[in-house]
């Protein structure tokens, strides 16, 4: 009994001993439960709050925004706070509003569960969310959105990753708003979204940057994502001392669908000019694992335009990753996409890359720099292509960029350009290839594997005295040719120099080896060019003379003294 009777009371010394240092600790590491009793109104007004007030500071709180109802909705504005708030536990409940208008303060939870089956968003100025709790429950199955300015949500705890459950619910970027994803240097690992939808109307911006010098990840798994207005993923960089890597990542996994609509942009972006006194990386990539898809309506958009002094910004990469082969990527007739190298430093890139067949049925431009071509538009596997197919397509390659594939079919619309196949191609019957350039531009277009024709080879010729310089030119190491049409467009002063040089020139086209092969039919188009003949000699070069309507110069002084002497004739008969 006494030993009893001494347990007892030292329980109840520790139960009292426990309530005294509860009274005594401040409010904001007592766990205090705040309720939001009015239809609408300010946050920070008391009378809208159960007895316990306006929300304090604390990770052991709890949030209840729940009582509206489909027939009076509530709505709470947080706007202008004196300092950031954090709270343990935050519920919105359906026909319940949150509206931040912060100004650069926070809203954050965190040690604690978030659910919203109502609204989160922003009406005037920026407001910032930030979903700390990595360890506990994150629900989405109403809305997230941005209205106005920027909204920046971030879903991450420190140093550790971050995962919203959106299953059911809403991301939304409104039209001339921004949603700002990864936008805290705290958020060093990653973020995932899980489910539901992700979208930007028109006019709006799903942006997916830091510009400060940490990696960041956000994986979207299972996601439905529409941008109808702009998606870009970027970093860049001002000059100063930054160390380390300046990453952007997003990944599509499992069954996360992208769609990329008409008259929209996706952009992967690295910018910026300066002096890096320190090691700097620049990184954006996005990447399709699993089972994702890509439809792309819109502008695909992979540019690399950073400049930098010294030596110190030493990787600067641009990557859309195809990585597994039961992921779907579809290039509709109204879907340019374009890998842009404009990067002044060696060894900068920007990459297509793909472990899959490509069928390309709108337009793809791959434009390198003038240093080297860093812009690349790549499949791999044995077995795999690159196919062109539809209407309205085309493949340029510009400033040495470079397409490379197995294989290369060009059943319809255009290959042109200055820069390098790798691969056995083949030019279909319903195909152009347009050595240069597709507006008249000559150059050289390379091709380090086999070339099949069965379509029309195009060449521009402005002048005759250099390929590649003067016209157009074909460099490969063995050409095939199947009714196959020759295409040779005249520029406007072909016919002056032509006529200079004697009215006639012999021009290589086709440069390499294994040239011997004929085309079924030779066409002149352009300027004068009913005054100019052409015959194909099926081993790479053309042969062109003036037609007879067009006298060669040898033959202006005889004409000329057939028509005085015609003149002085007449002139006698008047005379008799």
């Amino acid at each position: 009994m006494k030993n009893h009777s001494r347990l007892s009371t030292a329980t109840l010394g520790l139960a009292l001993l426990a309530a005294v240092v509860s009274l005594a600790l401040p409010p904001s590491l007592s766990a205090t439960t705040y309720t939001w009793t009015a239809p609408s109104g300010s946050w920070f007004d008391a009378g809208n709050w159960d007895a316990n007030g306006v929300p304090v500071t604390g990770t052991a709180h709890t949030i209840l925004l729940t009582n509206g109802t489909s027939v009076t909705a509530a709505t709470t504005t947080y706007a202008s706070p004196a300092s950031n708030l954090v709270t343990g536990n935050l519920t919105v409940g359906a026909h319940n509003t949150l509206t931040l208008n912060t100004n650069s303060q926070l809203l954050r939870v965190q040690g604690g569960n978030f659910t919203n089956a109502g609204i989160i968003q922003n009406t005037s100025g920026n407001g910032e969310f930030q979903l700390f709790n990595k360890t506990f429950t994150t629900v989405n199955t109403g809305t997230i959105q941005a209205t106005t300015g920027v909204f920046f949500l971030n879903i991450s705890e420190g140093t550790n990753s971050g995962d919203l459950n959106n299953t059911g619910g809403t991301l939304l970027a409104k039209n001339g708003a921004t949603l700002r994803l990864l936008n805290s240097p705290l958020n060093t690992t990653e973020s995932k979204i899980i489910g539901g939808i992700l979208k930007s109307e028109a006019g709006g911006t799903l942006r997916v940057t830091d510009d400060t010098s940490v990696a960041q990840v956000l994986r979207l798994s299972g996601v439905a994502v529409t941008n109808e207005g702009t998606f870009t993923a970027s970093q860049s960089y001002g000059g100063g001392a930054t160390t380390g890597a300046r990453t952007s990542n997003v990944f599509l996994n499992d069954a996360t669908t992208f769609t990329n609509a008409a008259n929209a942009t996706v952009n992967l972006l690295n910018t910026g000019a300066g002096t890096a006194t320190a090691a700097t990386q620049l990184n954006a990539r996005l990447d399709m694992n699993n089972t994702s898809s890509f439809n792309n309506l819109g502008l695909l958009n992979i540019t690399n335009n950073t400049t930098r002094s010294g030596t110190n910004l030493t990787s600067n990469a641009l990557v859309f990753s195809i990585n597994s082969a039961t992921a779907t990527f579809q290039n509709q007739s109204t879907g340019p996409i374009q890998v842009i190298n404009d990067s002044t430093i060696a060894g900068a890139s920007a990459l297509f890359t793909s472990v899959k067949s490509i069928t390309n049925g709108g337009t793809v431009r791959i434009k390198g720099n003038t240093n080297n071509s860093g812009a690349s538009f790549v499949v791999t596997g044995v077995g795999n292509s690159y196919t062109q197919s539809g209407t309205g397509v085309l493949t340029l390659l510009e400033r040495g960029g470079i397409l490379t594939a197995p294989s290369v079919a060009i059943n319809s619309g255009t290959l042109g350009g200055t820069g390098t196949v790798n691969g056995a191609t083949t030019i279909g019957s319903g195909g152009t290839v347009d050595a240069g350039g597709t507006s008249n531009g000559v150059g050289t277009l390379t091709f380090a594997n086999t070339l099949a024709i069965a379509g029309t080879a195009k060449f521009d010729l402005n002048g005759i005295a250099v390929g590649g310089t003067d016209y157009d030119t074909i460099s490969t190491t063995s050409l095939s040719l199947t009714n196959a049409t020759l295409t040779l467009n005249l520029g406007v002063d072909f016919l002056n120099v032509l006529t200079t040089a004697g009215g006639s020139a012999h021009l290589s086209l086709f440069t390499g080896s294994g040239l011997v092969a004929s085309f079924t039919s030779v066409n002149v188009t352009g300027f004068n060019a009913s005054s100019v003949n052409a015959t194909y000699n099926g081993d790479g070069t053309v042969s062109l003379r003036l037609t007879s309507s067009v006298p060669e110069p040898a033959s202006w002084a005889a004409i000329a003294g057939v028509l005085t002497l015609g003149t002085v004739c007449l002139r006698r008969r008047r005379a008799a």
